[in-house]
C-alpha cells in the first residue's frame, strides 16, 4: 500500500481573524482512499501552530463533525503537530467532500496562527 496526501493550506491563517471570525472551514477530497482498517494505515493531519500573545489559547479541529484536535497552548513557541485519527472519519469516493473546521473557541482569550495543513492517507 502506498500513501497519498492533500495539501489543505500552505499559507497562514490567524484565528480569530481581523474581522472577528473565530473559525475557518476547508473542504477537500481524498481520491483513492483505501478501505483498510489496519492500525498502521490510519490517516493523519499535520499542521503548524504558532500561538500569538502571552495569554495562551486553545485550538480545536473537527473533521467531518468529529473532533480530532483539542489542545491548549500556554507559550508562543511555534510547533509542528501531527494528529492520527480513526478510519471512517475521511469520506471517500467520487463526491466524497471532507470538511475540516479549525477554530479558537469563543471563551478563549488568545489567538493562533495556523499553517501548512496536510492530510495523509493510504491509497486503495
Amino acid at each position: 500500500m502506498s500513501s497519498n496526501h492533500r495539501s489543505l493550506q500552505d499559507g497562514t491563517t490567524t484565528l480569530p481573524t481581523s474581522s472577528g471570525d473565530r473559525d475557518v472551514e476547508i473542504t477537500f477530497d481524498v481520491p483513492g482512499l483505501s478501505s483498510s482498517t489496519f492500525v498502521h494505515t490510519r490517516p493523519y493531519l499535520s499542521y503548524r501552530v504558532a500561538p500569538v500573545g502571552s495569554s495562551g489559547t486553545r485550538l480545536v479541529m473537527e473533521l467531518n463533525g468529529t473532533e480530532i484536535v483539542d489542545l491548549s497552548y500556554n507559550t508562543t513557541v511555534n510547533r509542528t503537530m501531527t494528529e492520527i485519527f480513526d478510519h471512517g472519519v475521511l469520506r471517500a469516493g467520487t463526491g466524497g467532500v471532507n470538511t475540516l473546521r479549525v477554530f479558537v473557541p469563543d471563551d478563549e482569550p488568545g489567538s493562533a496562527q495556523i499553517s501548512e495543513l496536510i492530510v495523509t492517507y493510504t491509497d486503495a
